[in-house]
């Protein structure tokens, strides 16, 4: 991957959206104001052509779109896939599009920790979307919803990540860096590496339907 390429990274997947620029080797980023998916369908595409034209640029210097697919906010990511969608057929970008899970298991696995790792997304809704890597990033099984009980069994084998504390008693790894600028780091670290189209499909990674708990309410009331 030369040095001149640009990248250009999102997420909003969380609460702390983020994004981030690189170009010319430097890696500029920028926290999201919070305020709600309705905020960030207004601001997100200014914020990108803003950040850009600090650097002198347009989205025609752009060559690799990246962001997350999940799992997390569904409003979050119908916004984030339905703006990196338009941005692809617009600029006909490389698209780099892990899921928020092997995001942090890169972040995990960066330091060359030899263990598996245990990659956490809080759910809100106290469980959390789980998913095992391997520490070069191969998956040990599918993700799926993972108790804390279920956690706290699996844990003292392995490496956890996570975004923020897991009421867990025992070490948990959270990235210090924001998502947008882990994507930049898997961008040059992992996806452009690779020639493949592994992490390049733009489409929702939802381990839950979005109607989960609708349907859920709906039959308890039955």
């Amino acid at each position: 991957m030369p040095l001149y390429s640009t990248i250009l990274a999102f997420d909003t997947t969380g609460t702390n959206d983020s994004i981030s620029l690189y170009h010319k080797g430097a890696t500029t980023s920028k926290a999201l104001p919070a305020g709600g998916s309705q905020l960030q369908s207004s601001i997100l595409v200014p914020s990108f052509q803003a950040l850009l034209q600090d650097q002198g640029l347009t989205f025609k210097d752009v060559s690799v779109l990246a962001t997350v697919s999940g799992p997390g906010s569904f409003t979050g990511i119908r916004i984030g896939l339905a703006t990196a969608q338009g941005l692809l057929i617009a600029g006909g970008f490389r698209p780099v599009v892990p899921t928020l899970l092997e995001l942090l298991a890169f972040a995990a696995a960066k330091g060359g920790n030899p263990n598996k790792i245990l990659s956490l997304v809080d759910s809100k809704r106290g469980d959390y979307f789980a998913q095992i890597f391997m520490p070069d990033l191969a998956p040990c099984g599918e993700a799926c919803p993972m108790s804390i009980a279920e956690i706290q069994e699996l844990a003292p084998q392995m490496t956890v990540v996570s975004q923020a504390v897991v009421p867990i008693s025992l070490e948990v790894f959270i990235p210090k860096k924001s998502i947008a600028e882990l994507l930049i780091e898997f961008c040059l670290e992992v996806a452009l590496t690779e020639n493949s189209s592994r992490y390049q499909t733009v489409a929702p990674f939802y381990i839950r339907h979005p109607e989960f708990k609708k349907q859920k309410r709906f039959l308890e009331e039955k």
